[in-house]
């Protein structure tokens, strides 16, 4: 599991999630390498489509995904 999806959890977990997801809305580029190598259950889902919403209008965002 990615760095960022650790940190979400976590931050779910103590009260932190806005936080964070404020944090990541104030970058300029979302990088995404590498998804979908694994199966994603649904919490991460739901987080990677509250990253893609931050995006919309406010970030360049850049998505790599790999096939093996």
């Amino acid at each position: 599991m990615s760095k960022l999806l650790q940190l979400l959890q976590l931050s779910k977990g103590d009260g932190s999630l806005i936080k964070e997801l404020t944090k990541i809305e104030k970058v300029q580029l979302i990088i995404l390498d590498d998804w979908g190598m694994q199966p994603l259950d649904i919490q991460t889902k739901l987080y990677l489509l509250q990253i893609l919403k931050i995006d919309i209008g406010k970030a360049q965002l850049y998505w790599q995904r790999n096939f093996q």
